[in-house]
């Protein structure tokens, strides 16, 4: 079975990371210095500091005590030292209990965390753990409801299911209702951007009075893991070693079967506005970007600078302009590039970061973002 171990009856620690979401997964990246000791070389796929956030490990001890384990993290990112400042924060969870927050040392490219653990199983993230197996549960978990219709929109490159959720009141036609498409978890490392989705969905399917008006006049689909084999498989970015990255990738020659499936999908959807959700390792700044300038000052006139947080708004776009190299010629040609150019859809984006935020402000956020872009699409229209 992936991931079980075998250890002694005397007692002892072992860390593994082989496993659905674990990075690293590689045995020779986790080195047992002593029984309280553990040396852990994080993987990236391509050495992106900009990307290399990932760890999610399991660290299982058979004591019967509660015993200190120290774990000391070398980065081996391109330029490591450039983020190491955000890389000293870690989520613990004891076997089924709730997520906690611990904080590390930080020296150079090394990262030194040290912590109590509990016989048992106890997870160490440094972004919460949200695996492909999560979503199959929660996928599950909503089949037999009215509102949601779930649907298989193709396969990655390993076979895993790329799921596409529908969700409108089917007891009001769907002439004259808009078509927003919202994807989630692009990229393997970005879990409160799977988190945000599941807020989403959660509240359109709450009964709310405000959901069910925004049940009537749109018609949701939501891809909330269109990497599937990037998150299982523990990555930072891309769908496999030298594979597809789906917003900086050319969307039209790509040859990643997960990446044909999403072109396959908004093709047969043609939304009108397409919305890109993220998450960042940012202490102070979210992100925001549209190819509509009117739209995304709209928006950040009903949800501004959450300073509640300590955040404010970094702008990526305030307006598409439509690059002179054809489509197939060009290194970068997103999916959201190509339902603006192709598709005459409107582009959003949105990042939002850990730091500062808890599960449930971090669903409530998505949600606040959801109701002042339905707010200002209606606007406009």
């Amino acid at each position: 079975m992936r991931g079980s171990i075998i250890m002694s009856h005397r007692g002892e620690i072992v860390v593994i990371g082989k496993f659905d979401g674990g990075n690293p997964q590689c045995g020779s990246d986790v080195v047992k210095v002593d029984d309280a000791a553990f040396n852990i070389y994080p993987y990236s796929e391509d050495r992106d500091d900009n990307y290399m956030f990932r760890v999610d490990i399991k660290v299982c001890s058979s004591y019967r005590e509660p015993k200190k384990v120290t774990l000391r993290m070398e980065w081996r990112a391109w330029r490591a030292e450039r983020y190491m400042a955000e890389r000293d924060s870690f989520f613990l969870k004891h076997g089924d209990g709730e997520w906690e927050l611990a904080k590390s040392h930080v020296e150079g490219n090394v990262t030194t965390l040290s912590l109590i653990v509990p016989p048992g199983e106890t997870m160490v993230c440094m972004n919460a753990s949200y695996n492909y197996e999560t979503l199959q549960r929660y996928i599950c978990s909503l089949q037999g409801n009215p509102l949601v219709e779930t649907f298989v929109a193709g396969f990655s490159e390993e076979n895993r299911n790329i799921w596409c959720l529908r969700l409108t009141n089917g007891k009001v036609g769907d002439e004259g209702k808009i078509k927003l498409m919202i994807v989630t978890r692009v990229h393997p490392y970005e879990t409160a951007s799977s988190y945000c989705a599941k807020g989403l969905i959660d509240f359109l399917i709450s009964g709310d009075q405000s959901a069910d008006k925004l049940l009537s006049e749109f018609v949701f689909h939501i891809v909330p893991m269109p990497n599937p084999d990037g998150v299982y498989n523990g990555l930072c970015k891309l769908t496999m070693e030298n594979g597809f990255d789906f917003s900086h990738g050319n969307i039209q020659t790509c040859r990643d079967k997960a990446g044909r499936a999403l072109l396959d999908l908004v093709r047969e959807i043609r939304p009108q506005f397409v919305l890109d959700i993220h998450s960042l390792m940012d202490r102070e700044r979210d992100q925001i970007g549209s190819s509509d300038e009117r739209l995304l000052a709209d928006f950040m006139e009903l949800m501004p600078d959450q300073v509640d947080v300590g955040r404010r708004w970094t702008v990526l776009l305030r307006k598409y302009i439509t690059p002179r190299e054809p489509p197939g010629e060009r290194p970068h040609y997103s999916l959201t590039s190509y339902c603006v150019e192709d598709l005459g859809a409107t582009s959003f984006i949105l990042g939002f970061s850990w730091f500062g935020r808890s599960f449930e402000a971090m669903e409530q956020t998505a949600i606040r973002a959801l109701k002042a872009l339905a707010a200002s699409i209606s606007r406009a229209h």
